[in-house]
């Protein structure tokens, strides 16, 4: 009797997983404007968000775990106090975006661009940051803690009171940086 239960689930499943749809960009933005506008907390969690241009965006408060913004591109945006845990955003760009209180630890950020980004006291703790583009980027009293910096550009970056404890920072540039 259980088995055919379990059977008769799967195939439910497996029907439901076919009929399903997928969000098109303009339909995310579309939401995405009427949440703001209603005053609701946007929750994209787990989301497919790839390639998505969501320049200028206000997303504060936003919850993004676990989502897919890869090659997404977030320039200017205000992502303050964003949840962005173990997000996949490689080789997305944010630069000049207010990331003030975001939580990205254990975040995959392969090749991300955060070019005079404001990351002022972000979590980064646990996140890959290989290849970072982090020029000129507001890092004061950032959690770094375990971070993967290797091959970071961190020229002209203000570092003040950042938590590098464990950190990798083999060949990380520190030009210019306001230590």
């Amino acid at each position: 009797m259980k088995i055919k239960n379990l059977r008769n689930v799967d195939k439910i499943v497996q029907k439901e997983e076919e009929q399903m749809t997928y969000a098109t960009s303009d339909e995310v933005l579309r939401f995405l404007r009427i949440a703001r506008v209603r005053g609701e907390r946007i929750d994209l969690s787990g989301a497919n968000l790839r390639e998505l241009n969501l320049q200028m965006f206000d997303l504060s408060g936003a919850n993004l775990r676990r989502a897919d913004l890869r090659g997404a591109n977030l320039r200017g945006a205000n992502l303050r106090g964003v949840d962005l845990r173990s997000a996949q955003m490689a080789e997305a760009s944010l630069d000049g975006a207010s990331l003030y209180k975001a939580d990205l630890s254990m975040a995959d950020l392969w090749k991300i661009s955060f070019i005079c980004a404001d990351l002022y006291w972000a979590d980064l703790s646990l996140a890959n940051l290989i290849g970072a583009d982090l020029r000129g980027a507001n890092l004061y009293e950032t959690n770094l803690w375990r971070a993967d910096l290797r091959g970071a550009n961190l020229f002209g970056a203000k570092l003040y009171n950042v938590d590098f404890r464990e950190a990798k920072v083999d060949r990380v540039i520190l030009c210019d940086a306001d230590l």
